[in-house]
């Protein structure tokens, strides 16, 4: 799973949520998007929901909320592609 979100870190989209959510200041989206990556690098949590509460520690609410909205679809995706796979075994 946090494979999956270094991917996230990488996408246009989440860049530029989160950047709007900074008002635009890229030096803070450096910032951010560092820590993010240092926080994921050693994380070994599978729970995401620990994840979230980590995090929610580490950023600010606006921050969190794009972080979060990230993450959520992640696993989203990743439960639905399970289930598909458990149907396909049938």
């Amino acid at each position: 799973m946090i494979n999956e979100i270094y991917s996230v870190l990488n996408s246009i989209h989440f860049e530029t949520e989160l950047l709007e959510s900074l008002e635009w200041d890229e030096e803070e989206l450096n910032k951010t998007v560092k820590k993010l990556t240092e926080y994921l690098s050693v994380c070994t949590k599978n729970d995401l929901d620990l994840v979230k509460a980590d995090l929610g520690f580490i950023f600010s609410e606006n921050i969190c909320i794009v972080i979060f909205k990230y993450i959520d679809v992640l696993k989203d995706d990743i439960l639905n592609n399970n289930t598909r796979g458990n149907d396909n075994e049938a």
